[in-house]
């Protein structure tokens, strides 16, 4: 398998049926846990969501990311980098205050695996 990096850009399979793009921003390999920032490119009105001042790829009109971080296990996210997103500086400000908050879980986190992030958590 290959190895995730922190600041890198993959698939979530965090619950919804094709997952969405996140960065990984903290990782622990010994626990096979994983903390993302994911994202959207139509989540107008969804109060889950905050808009970013500036889309994560060219590609896309309008990009939104998740007010909470996810955590996950290796298992839920994509190997393949998906090198063509980013995060503008214009918008670290939101990334910043997003990474404060209380991560929600994938599918895959069980309770040992909460426990274990309490001790651990960056």
């Amino acid at each position: 398998m290959k190895n995730i990096k922190e600041n890198t850009f993959h698939i979530i399979h965090e619950g919804s049926k094709t997952g969405h793009p996140g960065m990984i921003y903290w990782k622990s390999e010994e626990s096979n846990l994983y903390l993302a920032i994911t994202t959207g490119s139509s989540e107008f009105n969804d109060a889950h969501f905050i808009k970013l001042k500036r889309p994560i790829r060219n590609d896309v009109k309008n990009s939104f990311v998740n007010k909470k971080p996810i955590l996950a296990k290796r298992k839920d996210i994509n190997p393949t980098e998906l090198r063509d997103m980013t995060f503008h500086s214009e918008d670290f400000d939101i990334i910043i205050k997003i990474k404060q908050n209380e991560p929600r879980y994938s599918r895959s986190i069980n309770r040992k695996d909460k426990r274990k992030f309490r001790i651990i958590k960056p």
